[in-house]
């Protein structure tokens, strides 16, 4: 069956921007727009609108705060979780529509959920804080919350294993030899971001590793500007012979940022990223980095909905997914770790 995220891939669009060519929306050019519904007669899409729906609708809601990095670097990341969710909520017969906000109107988003048309909604809260969380009371439709999970805070959630990928991570290093390992965070404040450096520092202490805090480093989230800042960092603060990084894009900017001064990954720095963005797999050299099941992760929040739907009395549920490490050549062995007769 064909998907928007079908269409999206072949136009080189968002899934949300298919939507709204699709629904007949003016923010779409007459050009665009021509060029998406062609491409949707041409793979036999049918529109929701021309499906008789057994069990009502979904809307899946993408946020993202103003001048967002995330809204511009991870739009085929993001178009995964709805192919996830759209393929399960369509075989169990709901309706799909996909909405995009951009603004910190959290009151505003949350009102469009009290639409007596929908029966509940996927909500994409990566960058939602705790104290955002207010604007969704207890009067909008049913909801799951995507990509975050807050403790103590009464909502279904879906999200990735930080805790689990984290372990991955300082295991493999560990088993490569690495004793010193240091952290390049964002300065974007997330959910997931504060899960990984936390997790992180624990592991340092249950693997028994050095961790000199003056080897965290905290850089813009863009590639470009991580470069430049963190350029500045090392030249203050040299890095030690491994770093995770909390996303791909910083660890391309700390290959960059390590190029400038003359370091080399992995000979002189290892490196790993989290996200397994397809830049990833092609640089030089292809970089290890955790593997993110974001379409199961769509299609998990989205039977979480459908069975809060089915029952809305039953307890909350915070579902979390486990990650694989994709290992390539950013990370070299420490010979000077091992032993001649290769003992620990």
């Amino acid at each position: 069956m064909a998907t928007i995220n079908d269409i999206a891939r072949i136009v080189g669009v968002s899934p949300a921007l298919v939507s709204l060519a699709l629904n007949g929306k003016p923010r779409v050019s007459q050009e665009k727009a021509a060029e998406i519904i062609k491409v949707a007669n041409k793979i036999g899409y049918r529109r929701p609108t021309d499906r008789v729906p057994k069990t009502g609708t979904v809307r899946f809601v993408r946020f993202t705060k103003a001048k967002s990095f995330l809204r511009e670097s991870h739009t085929a990341f993001f178009a995964e979780y709805i192919e996830g969710a759209e393929r399960y909520l369509n075989e169990q017969g709901y309706r799909f529509e996909v909405s995009s906000y951009a603004g910190d109107r959290l009151l505003d988003i949350a009102h469009t959920l009290e639409d007596s048309h929908l029966r509940g909604a996927i909500i994409l809260a990566t960058e939602l804080a705790p104290g955002d969380m207010a604007a969704f009371s207890s009067k909008i439709v049913p909801a799951v919350f995507l990509d975050v999970c807050h403790d103590f805070l009464p909502h279904d959630y879906c999200t990735m294993n930080n805790a689990d990928a984290l372990f991955r991570v300082v295991e493999h290093l560990y088993e490569m030899g690495h004793r010193q390992i240091g952290l390049v965070a964002s300065s974007l404040d997330t959910g997931n971001f504060a899960d990984r450096t936390e997790a992180f520092l624990r592991l340092l202490d249950l693997f028994k590793l050095k961790g000199k805090a003056q080897w965290r480093y905290r850089a813009a989230p863009e590639a470009s500007r991580a470069a430049e800042e963190l350029r500045s960092a090392f030249e203050k603060h040299p890095p030690p012979p491994a770093l995770f990084c909390h996303t791909d894009n910083l660890a391309y900017g700390c290959f960059q940022a390590l190029a400038s001064l003359g370091l080399r990954v992995p000979e002189d720095v290892s490196i790993v990223g989290f996200d397994d963005l397809p830049f990833s797999q092609v640089m030089q050299p292809s970089m290890t980095t955790v593997g993110v099941p974001t379409a199961a992760m769509g299609r998990a929040a989205a039977q979480l909905l459908a069975d809060r739907i089915a029952n809305p009395q039953k307890p909350f549920e915070k579902r979390f997914l486990d990650c694989d490490l994709a290992i390539r050549k950013s990370v070299a062995v420490r010979q000077d770790v091992f032993t001649v007769s290769g003992g620990r």
